[in-house]
């Protein structure tokens, strides 16, 4: 199955040789955490994932098919 991974803002920034036109090829069941590696994104950087715009953790199994992962980034400010 293939899943578009969207990178939020902060995440273009920090991965600037991702396109936004990502996608990884995948097979179910499989976990998030497995998607990011898959992808090659760093767990640790990503603060929240959506699962076709439900909020969901790394550690989720994925057991059908899904269209989109959206990676949410660390927010910073002052």
């Amino acid at each position: 199955m293939r899943v578009k991974i969207n990178l939020s803002g902060s995440l273009q920034g920090i991965y600037t040789d991702k396109t936004s036109d990502l996608f990884v090829d995948i097979n179910i069941p499989v976990t998030v955490r497995h998607v990011l590696a898959a992808a090659g994104v760093n767990p640790l950087v990503v603060a929240a994932v959506l699962v076709d715009g439900e909020m969901k953790s790394k550690d989720f199994t994925i057991e059908e098919k899904i269209n989109e992962i959206t990676l949410v980034g660390p927010i910073a400010g002052g």
